[in-house]
C-alpha cells in the first residue's frame, strides 16, 4: 500500500511499507491477521467485473451497502477504506497501529473490520481495512474515491485480468476459466505478510518481486538489485521520487536496461528497469498485463500467464524529460529527466503549468485536466507549455526523445 512512485510515461506505483506497533495490546502476529482478514462467500461462481486501465492502476467497482466506490486494485497493497464509507457505515475502529511509507514518516492509523463488500455479485465479509484518507497526497484521490481492494480480499479467490477486454474474472474455481488453460505457469509465494512474490531470471541471475499491480510500470528493482546486476544508469530522474501516504520524498531515480528477463518461460528482450533507493522490493507490476492475461490462483499458489500474442516486444519509452503531480489544485514540475528536452530547454522543479498547445488550464485543476494532459504527454511527440514561476511566464517547445 503506499507510495506512487511515477518512474515511466503514464505509470504509477502505490504500495505502502506496513510498520507495526506492538504497544496497542495486540502483538504483530495478531495485528496482521486482522489487517489481512476476508471472507469469500460467495461459492461455485464465475463473476466478470469491468476495470478501467488508469495510468497504470486497475480501477474497479465496489459496493460497501448500496453505494458504489471506485477502488485500486492493488496485489502488493493492504486493503483500505476512507473515513467517508467508515463514518458512514458506523464501524467501530478494531485496534491502532503506526504506518510508515517510504518518505521516512510515520503516522497512527485505524485498523478496522468492515462487515460486507460486493465486487460485482462476489460477496466478501470481515474484511480487515486501514482507515486511509490521502490527505498528505492528494493525487492518489485522483484514482480512488474508496481505497484499496488488497491482498487481504485477493488471496480468497481466484483472479483472471484480461487487459484486452478490460474485465477482471473472479472464481473459486479454477476449471471455471477457460483462458488459463494452454498457459505457463510460475510459482507464487506468500510471505508472512501475504506479499505474493514470484522468481524472475534476469540476466540469467534469478531474483524475487512483488507481485504489485499498485506498480503501473514493468520492472521496478532496489538499489542492491541494480548494484547486483551491473547495470549502468542511462538516465537519472531527478525530483519527486515516492509519493506516499505521509507525503513526497525527493529522490534520484536510475534508468536502465535488462537484457534478458525469463518470466515463466517467457523471455523478453530489453526491458526498461528503475530503481531508487526507497524500493523496498523488487517490482513486477500492472504493465505485464500488456501482453498477457494473467490469472492469479491463490489457492493452488501459482501465476498462470497466457500471452496475446507470439511476439513479445518491449515497447521502449520515450519522454519530453519531465513529470508533473497535482496539489493545491495546482499542476506542477514534479520531475525531470537528465539531458532530455525539458531540462536542455529549461523546464525547472515547481513550474507551475498554466497552458499547453494553446489550451489554457483553469485556476483550479482538477483530476479530469490532470488525466487529459497525462494522456496528451503519452500520445504527442510535440508541445508547448507555458509555466509560471515566481511571478513571470515562461514558454518551453519540448520534443519527445527516447529515454
Amino acid at each position: 500500500m503506499a507510495t506512487i512512485n511515477v518512474l515511466r510515461k503514464a505509470s504509477i506505483s502505490m504500495f505502502f511499507i506496513l510498520i507495526f506497533n506492538v504497544n496497542f495490546g495486540q502483538s504483530a502476529k495478531e495485528q496482521l491477521k486482522i489487517a489481512n482478514a476476508a471472507e469469500l462467500q460467495s461459492k461455485h461462481f464465475l463473476d466478470s467485473v469491468a476495470f478501467e486501465n488508469r495510468l497504470g492502476y486497475f480501477i474497479i467497482k465496489v459496493q460497501v451497502k448500496q453505494k458504489t466506490y471506485d477502488y485500486i486494485f492493488d496485489t502488493g497493497g493492504y486493503n483500505t477504506a476512507n473515513k467517508a464509507i467508515l463514518s458512514k457505515e458506523n464501524i467501530q475502529k478494531k485496534l491502532q497501529v503506526e504506518v510508515g511509507s517510504s518518505n521516512q514518516k510515520k503516522s497512527k492509523i485505524d485498523l478496522l473490520l468492515l462487515p460486507e463488500l460486493k465486487i460485482g455479485s462476489t460477496v466478501f465479509k470481515d474484511i480487515g481495512v486501514f482507515n486511509f484518507n490521502f490527505d498528505e497526497s492528494p493525487l492518489i484521490n485522483c484514482f480512488t474515491n474508496g481505497g484499496l481492494v488488497g491482498k487481504g480480499i485477493i488471496k480468497e479467490a481466484i483472479w483472471q485480468i484480461d487487459s484486452k477486454r478490460s474485465v477482471i474474472r473472479i472464481t473459486d474455481q479454477i476449471d471455471r476459466l477457460s483462458n488459463s488453460k494452454g498457459g505457463k505457469k510460475i510459482k507464487i509465494e506468500w510471505d508472512k505478510t501475504y506479499n505474493p512474490f514470484v522468481t524472475l531470471t534476469i540476466n540469467g541471475i534469478d531474483e524475487k518481486f512483488l507481485l504489485d499491480f499498485g506498480y503501473g510500470g514493468f520492472i521496478s528493482l532496489t538499489d542492491k538489485t541494480f548494484k547486483k546486476l551491473n547495470l549502468d544508469p542511462i538516465k537519472i530522474i531527478t525530483g519527486e521520487g515516492s509519493i506516499g501516504a505521509n507525503g513526497v520524498i525527493k529522490e534520484e531515480t536510475k534508468v536502465s536496461r535488462i537484457n534478458k528477463t525469463e518470466i515463466a518461460g517467457f523471455i523478453f528482450d530489453k526491458i526498461p528497469v528503475y530503481s531508487a533507493l526507497s524500493n523496498n522490493y523488487n517490482l513486477i507490476g500492472s504493465e505485464l498485463s500488456k501482453y498477457f492475461i494473467i490469472t492469479i490462483d491463490s489457492k493452488a499458489n501459482e501465476m498462470i500467464l497466457t500471452p496475446y500474442t507470439d511476439q513479445l516486444v518491449i515497447e521502449q519509452p520515450r519522454q519530453f524529460g519531465f513529470d508533473i503531480n497535482l496539489k493545491n489544485k495546482k499542476l506542477y514540475v514534479s520531475k525531470l529527466y537528465q539531458n532530455m528536452s525539458a531540462e536542455k530547454e529549461g523546464l525547472q522543479f515547481d513550474d507551475v503549468l498554466i497552458s499547453y498547445n494553446g489550451t489554457q488550464l483553469n485556476e483550479e485543476i482538477t483530476c479530469d485536466e490532470f488525466f487529459k494532459l497525462k494522456e496528451i504527454l503519452k500520445s504527442t511527440d510535440n508541445i508547448k507549455v507555458e509555466i509560471s514561476r515566481n511571478g513571470l511566464i515562461k514558454s518551453f517547445n519540448l520534443v519527445k526523445e527516447n529515454i
